[in-house]
């Protein structure tokens, strides 16, 4: 569809038909042009556009009328959640609005992180265990969460009917290493699955930096669209660093088995049947739970930074240089022995939906060894290493001092056009 940028956003044009109160501006018409020409010659553009610009729909209107009219997909990452739900609740629904003024339909999506979406499986499973999630108040939280789940259509936690304590989200949020897939019973009611379906069937898929940076499957693109680029350099350290949590490891082996060994993994299929293999696990969870807490506890003490109580932010409070030679003796065996144990115990997973949940936190368990074992290792001057305090846990951290080859063979390494745009691009 030939619709040239100025045309559109001309006084008495399709945008100013659907904002009402709309004033042209001609830096805002400027960048519309050359976004058209870089997603048409497929080249790539940098655009700083301050404040005031418009800068959001100078590159959605273009952007989503080249993804429709050529049967191509767009990709727009932004730094932020907050800026990416703007866009998908207040300004795609502007372009979408324009495009359908010219007869053509705009089908847009949004996609976040794994940890962002309530996972009804593990949600299901929370429901069987009563008590073990903050007493009554955490069982009738995800009695409500339930029945909202029964007609809900996405299950992203900022679209959740009442606020989610963090303790509770961390075991009933959705987990890659422990999604069963197609073979979950809840394989139909699964929010996440109607999410990435939306997203396949999108025109303009709306992302954040993380997720574009990801090992995650997104679905194929033409191009790519990069807000907030001030802070691509900075989500690429994060994304090709190294983090070991003290919360992660904690909420691990809390879904393999509660302390006292009834509830979790282990606590259902030792229920139907005596056996030594169960038992042995379950000492080895706590094996593994004492290790990482004396290992986190000391890590942070030896670098004068305590875990501080959860809180709904997730700003670092503290941050230290790593020092190697206060690093605790490492709890990487304890998570192998325990991953040893586990794997002995499928004989005891009669049906398919506990053998794929078994070797879901066999490979998490050994995800999380490896990580660890990198991060104590990655001691050269490519390197950073650090100590941080997040709400609620500690953390040890590896980054590379330099993202630029990474980028290169990740993001731009493909040849696609892209469009890299910010109010302080330049700084």
């Amino acid at each position: 569809m030939e619709v040239d940028a100025e045309a559109l956003f001309a006084p008495g044009g399709p945008l100013a038909a659907e904002v009402p109160g709309y004033e042209p501006r001609p830096q805002q018409i400027r960048m519309a042009q050359a976004v058209r020409a870089a997603l048409e010659d497929g080249t790539r553009l940098a655009v700083e556009a301050p404040t005031g610009v418009g800068k959001s729909l100078a590159y959605l209107l273009p952007g989503a009328l080249w993804a429709v009219s050529t049967e191509r997909r767009l990709i727009v990452s932004t730094h932020t959640r907050a800026l990416q739900e703007q866009l998908v609740e207040h300004e795609l629904p502007v372009v979408a609005g324009v495009l359908a003024r010219l007869g053509v339909k705009l089908r847009y999506a949004l996609l976040m992180g794994a940890d962002n979406y309530l996972c009804v499986q593990r949600l299901a499973r929370a429901r069987r265990e009563p008590g073990l999630f903050e007493g009554p108040s955490g069982d009738r939280a995800t009695e409500r969460l339930w029945a909202w789940a029964q007609s809900a259509g996405t299950g992203l936690r900022s679209k959740l009917p009442a606020p989610v304590a963090s303790g509770l989200w961390g075991r009933i949020s959705r987990d890659p290493d422990l999604c069963l897939g197609a073979a979950s019973p809840y394989w139909q009611s699964c929010l996440y699955r109607k999410d990435r379906e939306a997203a396949e069937r999108s025109h303009v898929l709306v992302v954040n930096h993380a997720l574009l940076l990801s090992n995650a499957r997104l679905p194929s693109y033409d191009a790519l669209i990069i807000d907030e680029a001030h802070n691509l350099e900075d989500a690429a350290m994060n994304r090709f660093g190294l983090t070991a949590s003290s919360g992660r490891w904690a909420r691990a082996l809390d879904d393999i088995s509660s302390p006292e060994g009834k509830n979790g993994f282990l606590g259902r299929i030792g229920g139907r049947q005596e056996s030594e293999g169960v038992e042995a696990a379950v000492e080895a969870v706590k094996q593994a739970n004492s290790d990482g807490a004396k290992f986190f506890a000391e890590l942070g003490a030896s670098h004068g930074l305590q875990a501080s109580r959860p809180s709904v932010g997730e700003h670092v409070i503290a941050t230290r240089r790593l020092d190697p030679a206060k690093l605790p003796p490492s709890p990487v065996p304890a998570l192998k022995e325990l991953a040893d144990r586990l794997i002995h115990l499928e004989a005891l997973c009669p049906s398919p939906e506990e053998g794929a949940e078994l070797a879901g936190h066999v490979q998490k368990l050994s995800a999380m060894a490896a990580e660890l074992e990198s991060i104590l290792e990655a001691s050269g001057p490519e390197w950073a290493r650090w100590v941080a305090v997040p709400p609620g846990r500690l953390e040890l951290c590896a980054a590379p001092l330099e993202a630029a080859e990474r980028l290169r063979e990740t993001v731009f390494g493909r040849g696609l056009p892209a469009v890299l745009t910010s109010a302080t691009l330049a700084s």
